[in-house]
């Protein structure tokens, strides 16, 4: 029988799941460095905004060319945005 998960777990785990987002920026901004350097163009995934906003801060400051599209573009300007 499966246990029913609590909104504490829930919490908890959600927590864990951002710490771990968390804890790879720094190695993912290492290893974009590393594909600018070498002109390679590249997609980026990130499940939290928070996330999504250190690498596009570490792209203003490297002064990067960049296209984010997230949960909070329109619709009709993701498409464009490609």
């Amino acid at each position: 029988m499966k246990k029913k998960q609590t909104e504490e777990e829930y919490v908890s785990f959600m927590e864990a799941y951002k710490l771990t987002g968390q804890a790879k920026v720094e190695g993912v901004k290492d290893f974009m460095e590393t594909l600018i350097e070498n002109d390679v163009k590249f997609l980026l995934f990130a499940h939290h905004i928070s996330i999504l906003d250190k690498y596009e801060e570490f792209c203003v400051k490297k002064n990067i060319k960049y296209i984010r599209i997230d949960g909070n573009t329109p619709l009709d300007r993701r498409h464009n945005r490609c």
